[in-house]
């Protein structure tokens, strides 16, 4: 295996790519510590913490925002807004920023999951050193 082919290689794409698709510092941050937390649980092998990685971060709809949990949301003119979030039938509350449903690009969520769904067999109970 080339250096160009290993996990580090991959997690270090993954971290510029969400310096270029995201600019909210916040997120990207807690994007980051997710990341910190899967390599805790999976310390012998960074290829599945570099695959979990990709998962970290959902789309989601409206409908499916869950009342209080922190999302991105991104308007129609590239602003974005993090943090807990609830829905009125015509607004998204995105902490003090109400924001229309018809000015909302995307939402994303991010799962903190995505070593139980990809890898089950790999959840175990993380014990402090």
């Amino acid at each position: 295996m080339s250096f160009w082919e290993n996990d580090f290689v991959q997690m270090q794409d993954f971290t510029d790519s969400l310096l270029e698709s995201y600019e909210n510092q916040e997120f990207i941050i807690d994007v980051l510590k997710e990341i910190g937390s899967l390599r805790k649980r999976v310390p012998i092998n960074p290829g599945i913490v570099a695959m979990c990685a990709r998962n970290i971060i959902k789309a989601v709809k409206p409908e499916e925002v869950d009342k209080n949990a922190k999302h991105l949301v991104v308007t129609i003119d590239g602003n974005e807004y993090y943090g807990e979030t609830h829905i009125t039938p015509e607004m998204l509350v995105v902490e003090n920023y109400e924001i229309p449903q018809k000015e909302v690009s995307k939402i994303f969520v991010l799962n903190m999951k995505t070593l139980e769904e990809l890898w089950p067999t790999l959840v175990f109970d993380i014990r402090e050193r």
